[in-house]
């Protein structure tokens, strides 16, 4: 009886893993990166800048600097932070220096300065005292100006004005009258309260 071959796997048959469940990605729907959509960061917006909308300022920051340039004649002052609420028995008008920004970037006059800028310094019972700076508008668009304080001027002002009203007999400090442009009644917030010593053509100056 002739001996049977043992039979070899077919190899065509030989079972192979069902490519259904072998999990590869499909080169055809796979996404492919796109370069364009690659996420960036967001580019940094201008910071506008905000425009002025205060008519006064005051500087409460300065008052060590008023108290210590009075200290070896007066008693110490105080300052009224909110001197709005209450009764001043003294008010004097002066000037201060400072330098304005217009913020509105469309407009042609970025910046200006100032010799006369209004100062109402105004006394209090108790000796306390507080002083309101009056702001400038643009005269490119009537913007109200950003404003940089001389802090020398505003010191010297204020100091020389409690002395006074404390009945201390001085020279006022010397200041040389220089020739600057007309001053401007319809820029001046100090004009249009009435306290200006430079409006309606004055043009006078007191420390």
């Amino acid at each position: 009886m002739p001996k049977r071959k043992p039979t070899k796997p077919d190899q065509k048959s030989a079972s192979k893993p069902d490519s259904k469940t072998v999990s590869k990605p499909d080169s055809k729907s796979a996404p492919k990166p796109n370069p364009k959509s690659a996420s960036k960061p967001a580019p940094k917006s201008a910071s506008k800048p905000v425009r002025e909308t205060r008519i006064t300022f005051t500087y409460p920051s300065l008052h060590e600097a008023v108290s210590e340039a009075v200290s070896a004649e007066i008693a110490p002052p105080r300052f009224e932070e909110d001197g709005s609420n209450g009764t001043s028995n003294n008010s004097f008008s002066s000037n201060v220096m400072g330098k304005f920004t217009c913020t509105n970037r469309k407009c042609s006059n970025a910046r200006w300065s100032s010799k006369k800028v209004t100062i109402v310094i105004r006394g209090y019972p108790g000796n306390g005292y507080d002083a309101l700076v009056y702001n400038q508008r643009c005269r490119g668009c009537n913007g109200l100006g950003t404003f940089a304080l001389n802090k020398d001027s505003y010191v010297e002002r204020v100091a020389y004005r409690l002395k006074r009203w404390a009945g201390i007999q001085m020279e006022p400090p010397p200041y040389t009258k220089k020739a600057t442009p007309p001053h401007r009644d319809d820029l001046c917030e100090g004009c249009k309260q009435g306290v200006c010593k430079q409006g309606n053509g004055g043009g006078s100056f007191e420390f």
